[in-house]
């Protein structure tokens, strides 16, 4: 019982009391890998009613959020090429955590602090980079499959 408690408490200091991650951390660009970036190439000369006829967006399956089907929650509806955070401040799409992080708080915490999402690099390479939420996380319908950890590694695994 009192290994369990332990274990609990450390556990709280470890995910409210740490450091949120690494200052020496990058976030990975998006913008360049996503296909049809920038945005603006097509909805610049479009008119605001033939964007719905766009065959590009027709594919897109929007399960996100119950009862959400407006583009304009996440998208600046002035600039196709920017995101728009709830408190209308405009973003570039490679601070799409910042975004992300408005409704999931408690995963964008633990995303700071290396407990959710992935990170490369180490104590050698400089830099450290991680990924941003929808390296992972398709932002129309984000959920993923569950997963399982992989096991900590065994003594004499590492130089």
């Amino acid at each position: 019982m009192v290994k369990k408690l332990t274990y609990v408490i450390f556990v709280s200091l470890v995910l409210f009391y740490t450091v949120d991650g690494f200052s020496d951390v990058e976030v990975i660009s998006r913008e360049k890998a996503i296909e049809f970036y920038p945005c603006s190439r097509c909805h610049a000369f479009l008119e605001k009613k033939d964007v719905q006829e766009l065959k590009k967006h027709r594919d897109i399956t929007f399960r996100h959020m119950e009862n959400v089907t407006n583009c304009f929650l996440c998208h600046d509806r002035k600039n196709p090429d920017r995101l728009v955070m709830l408190d209308g401040k405009i973003k570039r799409y490679d601070q799409v955590t910042e975004l992300c992080a408005q409704c999931h708080g408690l995963r964008f915490k633990k995303w700071k602090k290396n407990m959710h999402g992935h990170q490369t690099g180490g104590w050698k390479e400089g830099k450290n980079k991680r990924y941003a939420c929808t390296h992972c996380h398709n932002p129309h319908a984000p959920k993923i499959k569950p997963m399982s950890s992989k096991p900590a590694p065994h003594k004499g695994e590492h130089p």
